[in-house]
């Protein structure tokens, strides 16, 4: 309502679906109030405004904030519960913690109180006491304040990693922070310690696990010096080291060195990697650069669908839209520039294609939409369609942007009878094109049934020229019904195995595990129930021993050299 000296806002209560807010309102004159009471509200609320939120949980509190003429900064109290506050996590929701915050002001100081309780059971807590200094603004008061106060903390990580929310990741486990405030808001100065042991880092996206995760770190001044941190990562370790400037210019270095660390453990994806990292920057300035090398890695191929309908810009009627806030230090804002090499360390297998290859690469973008550029090039594999093998003559691979559009070029061949049979990859990764040729020159099925019965099209029985159509129709649609069965298994290689008159081995299956880097061993078991096992150990780049024993024919031992022309 309008009032002599400006305008009142009467008591209103706000129905929620759960929980009520209470407003009220004077705006006029040389004074302003503003009252609000909070009562069960349910924080799930927020995602009507934003999908960055995503926390559960109830609020009840109060807060009054009055403009008094002369005071250098608001005048007002405010009291805060929250009861069960969470949010979802990789593995699941994270603790549920009570949250008190109470503030206060009267115009000369701002005092700050926080407490973090766990089943009544007090984790840490907060208080902080900003005397403004001088400046013409509230702001401008605020940064040059004397600043006083401490915090601690002794309890699990999760509730104020969750704070932070970082989507698809999860760090769980205890840590121990103490320290005492000083300075000012805008160069604040800090004494005390921050220590970490026994936590657990998860990356949905990557599959990425770090145990054992630990650091050390202490508060001199306006730095924190992380004097340690080590993990492990699948059998690999990291360590490393650093220092974050606070204040409301942050700056952070950080510098971390793998060993052999496992960081992608995916069922499209396996990267083991050594070599520095170093993030540094100031803000969302903030870039990620190293050398990394490829221990070992393992790439699966899978066929994308890909929608051909244009996607609409939909607003719903009467929709809140909250402004994004600053950038901050997220996985959207530290760049990258990262060089990775790969000496034949780098399996890519699906799709029939089992393989080796060597690159360099270069990952720029930032962490959260990466981006590859570089060549991979072939070391040496083959390709399996049906029963038939074809051996890899060339191949390349070239990054440029997004993984799944990258481009590729590969060849391959195989003798069929009289017919040498050559099949070609192409297109990208997320949409491969696999086309048949032959000399002399045939049409494709009848490429495909010389490959797969040994006769020509008009010689098929009815029952093979299903099969043949089955085949040309799992090509085109690009189905890898072994690769399901391989990966749900748990081998590395899963192959159909037609009549050898060399072994004695009939139509059978071969299983094959790759035990370390260096040592394969493969099964071939036909329908007669005969096996032949095959032992390869791969001395060098050049030179592999391979050890076949068979309950059939004659075992051997023999030494292959090869070496790429």
């Amino acid at each position: 309502v309008r009032t002599a000296d400006g305008w009142k806002l009467l008591p209103a209560r706000l129905l929620l679906p759960k929980g009520q807010v209470d407003l009220a309102a004077d705006i006029g004159g040389d004074g302003r109030e503003l009252r609000l009471a909070m009562r069960d509200v349910d924080l799930s609320i927020l995602d009507l405004f934003s999908s960055r939120f995503g926390f559960g949980g109830k609020a009840t509190g109060q807060l009054v904030i009055r403009a008094a003429g002369g005071a250098k900064i608001p005048v007002g109290e405010a009291n805060l519960t929250i009861t069960g506050l969470q949010r979802p996590g990789v593995t699941g929701i994270t603790v549920p913690v009570d949250v008190r915050l109470s503030a206060q002001s009267d115009g000369s100081g701002l005092v700050l109180g926080a407490n973090l309780s766990w089943q009544k059971n007090d984790l840490g807590r907060l208080v902080l006491r900003v005397d403004p200094g001088p400046g013409e603004t509230p702001e401008a008061r605020f940064a040059a304040g004397r600043l006083s106060g401490g915090v601690r903390y002794n309890g699990p990580v999760e509730p104020l990693w969750a704070l932070g929310g970082f989507e698809g990741q999860e760090l769980k486990g205890a840590i121990a922070i103490g320290a005492d405030f000083s300075g000012t808001p805008a160069d604040p100065a800090l004494s005390g310690i921050a220590r970490g042991k026994g936590l657990i880092y998860r990356n949905a996206a990557f599959g990425t696990e770090i145990v054992d995760l630990a650091f050390d770190g202490q508060f001199d001044g306006s730095l924190l010096k992380v004097n340690s941190i080590t993990g492990r990562a699948n059998g690999g370790t990291l360590t490393g080291s650093g220092v974050v400037r606070l204040g409301l210019e942050q700056t952070i270095d950080l510098s971390v060195d793998l060993q052999r660390a496992r960081l992608a453990n995916s069922d499209t994806l396996e990267f083991t990697l050594s070599g520095p990292l170093r993030l540094q920057g100031q803000g969302f300035k903030t870039v990620l650069s190293g050398d990394l090398r490829v221990d070992s890695a393992r790439v699966q191929l899978v066929q994308v669908e890909t929608s051909e309908i244009p996607q609409l810009q939909v607003r719903r009627a009467g929709e809140v839209r909250v402004p994004e806030p600053e950038p901050t230090l997220s996985a959207s804002t530290i760049g990258l520039d990262v060089r990775v090499r790969a000496d034949d360390r780098v399996q890519v297998e699906g799709m029939g294609l089992e393989s080796v290859w060597r690159g360099d690469i270069r990952v720029r973008g930032t962490a959260a939409a990466p981006q590859f550029i570089g060549t991979a090039t072939l070391a040496r594999g083959e390709f399996t369609f049906a029963s038939s093998s074809f051996e890899l003559t060339s191949g390349r691979v070239g990054f440029n942007g997004r993984p799944l559009d990258s481009s590729i070029n590969i060849q391959a061949q195989t003798q069929a009878d009289d017919v040498t049979a050559f099949v070609t990859i192409s297109g990208t990764a997320g949409k491969p094109d696999i086309r048949f040729s032959s000399s002399p020159t045939l049409p494709q099925d009848e490429i495909l049934s010389r490959l797969l019965f040994g006769a020509s099209v008009a010689d098929l029985s009815v029952t093979e020229a299903v099969q043949l159509a089955t085949a040309v129709a799992g090509l085109q649609s690009g189905t890898d019904t072994m690769g399901k069965i391989r990966r749900s298994v748990g081998v590395d290689r899963l192959r159909i195995v037609g009549d050898n008159a060399e072994t004695g081995m009939g139509t059978g299956i071969a299983i094959g595990k790759r035990l370390t880097r260096n040592i394969y061993v493969e099964v071939l078991t036909d329908s007669q129930g005969n096996t032949l096992t095959t032992l390869q150990l791969t001395l060098s780049r050049i030179w592999s021993v391979f050890v076949e024993v068979s309950s059939v024919g004659e075992s051997s031992v023999n030494l292959r050299y090869q070496r790429e022309r």
